[in-house]
């Protein structure tokens, strides 16, 4: 595999992770939507809205946080 895709995905899941300790010291209902909450933690509205298709407990966590 190509040393650039291999980098890639280990920031992705750098990234991941990094977003979930965050939002998980978040309380709940702190953002009005995504694109509010990818902004209090410093992250990518598109790549939040990628975990949430992708993983079911991340969107759970998203939607505890979010007002509408």
């Amino acid at each position: 595999m190509d040393m650039q895709v291999d980098d890639d995905i280990e920031t992705a899941e750098h990234d991941y992770w990094r977003v979930l300790r965050m939002l998980r010291s978040l309380p709940d209902q702190c953002a009005l939507d995504v694109g509010d909450l990818a902004d209090q933690i410093g992250a990518d509205k598109l790549e939040l809205i990628q975990w949430v298709r992708a993983d079911i407990a991340f969107a759970r966590l998203i939607e505890s946080k979010v007002t509408k």
